[in-house]
């Protein structure tokens, strides 16, 4: 769906709105009235309750050919260069028992590949398990989406509505 630059694929959402009635899958699509993107897939809205939230896709080629017209910032840097990405990764690991020694390897492996010298504890700090995100406030660069006190003072009130319930009965 993705295999050519200039390519983008579109939330229905976003199908429905402009192109109404019509097939969007082949049409022209202009972002910030200078650059012209072809659809080559439509997709299903994302849940609102997803941690993910996004209503388009296309190709690192493409946003770093954008990011170089809008910011002068080399293509070449923006697509090989470790320092230069500014988004989140998600690996799925499954059942890894020892997180502490998965962590330190990824941040080994990563550290030698930007040419630095390995330090204990830098990029590990940024790993996190996907369960932690919604809850947690502000953790490791990642927004959460919902507040856990909320959680714990609905439950109060209801515990406390149950009890008053309880006695008047």
């Amino acid at each position: 769906m993705l295999a050519r630059p200039n390519t983008i694929a579109i939330a229905q959402s976003v199908a429905d709105k402009y192109f109404p009635n019509k097939d969007a899958i082949g049409q022209v699509i202009r972002y910030n009235n200078k650059y012209d993107y072809e659809i080559t897939g439509v997709f299903k809205d994302v849940p609102a309750n997803s941690h993910l939230q996004f209503t388009y896709l296309t190709t690192f080629e493409t946003i770093a050919k954008m990011v170089q017209d809008e910011y002068n910032f080399p293509v070449d840097q923006f697509l090989n260069s470790l320092d230069a990405w500014n988004y989140s990764t998600y690996f799925y690991i499954p059942n890894e028992p020892d997180m502490e020694g998965l962590t330190k390897r990824i941040d080994q492996k990563f550290t030698v590949a930007r040419g630095d010298e390995y330090k204990e504890g830098g990029l590990g700090d940024w790993l996190q398990p996907l369960s932690e995100i919604h809850f947690t406030k502000g953790i490791k660069a990642d927004s959460a989406n919902g507040d856990i006190s909320y959680v714990y003072i609905f439950s109060a009130v209801a515990l406390l509505i149950l009890i008053i319930a309880c006695f008047n009965f």
